[in-house]
């Protein structure tokens, strides 16, 4: 049960801070519960049965299947990691095919009627949406290979817009109080001195809680020996 158990806690570290981390996250507990069901266990079969389809069940939800494979169909949970740019567009496609041009659909307009994008009078509105069109599919075939969250790596036409749908849809938690919790400690939130957090800073926390195990391996003792 390794695989159910380290992606489980991955969802309760604090450094996971991001709601399209939790469709990917939960597409691969529920490829490596059928995965381990397929092997021929004898001990833990009877929890391998229940975990995935809880045959046994009565009306409630009890299942992992019941509880969790609907958030698939959510909007707003496709859209998260469908702008991730360690995830995009492929990781909706794998598990609902058939939203994949719906979630484009809905990432254009929030891009298009944010306050970037403007058409020139050389370009018409139908002519920026297909023009942004084309930049997200050309941005989502490319294979990400550098891991740190930076806005670099964001298509780069009209790059702000882009990054703001990506905040937009990265935050969980939209309460300034519970926001500045999540990079506080304890009762300093509730201090005098604490100013609050503008625009500008909140982006720049959201970038830095996703590229925390790139700033821990840096400053490991190991990589300073």
């Amino acid at each position: 049960m390794k695989p159910v158990v380290t992606n489980l806690d991955k969802l309760n570290m604090e450094r996971e801070a991001y709601m399209g981390v939790l469709l990917p996250t939960i597409s691969v507990i529920w490829d490596s519960l059928r995965a381990l069901k397929a092997k021929s266990f004898k001990y833990p079969r009877s929890l391998l049965e229940y975990l995935p389809e809880n045959p046994h069940s009565d009306k409630r939800s009890k299942c992992f299947k019941n509880r969790f494979l609907s958030l698939f169909d959510q909007m707003e949970f496709l859209m998260a990691p469908a702008i991730h740019p360690l995830f995009k567009l492929p990781v909706v496609r794998l598990p609902n095919p058939e939203k994949v041009d719906a979630v484009k659909s809905k990432l254009l307009f929030e891009a298009l009627r944010s306050p970037g994008p403007k058409a020139t009078e050389g370009t018409n509105s139908s002519r920026l949406s297909n023009k942004m069109g084309k930049e997200l599919e050309s941005w989502c075939s490319e294979k990400q290979r550098n891991k740190l969250l930076e806005q670099a790596i964001f298509p780069a036409l009209f790059r702000a817009t882009w990054v703001d749908v990506f905040v937009k849809y990265k935050t969980a938690i939209p309460s300034s109080a519970a926001v500045k919790r999540l990079f506080s400690q304890g009762s300093d939130i509730m201090k005098a001195t604490r100013t609050s957090l503008t625009s500008d800073n909140f982006e720049r926390l959201v970038f830095m809680k996703g590229n925390m195990d790139m700033l821990n391996m840096e400053l490991s003792p190991e990589d300073s020996e």
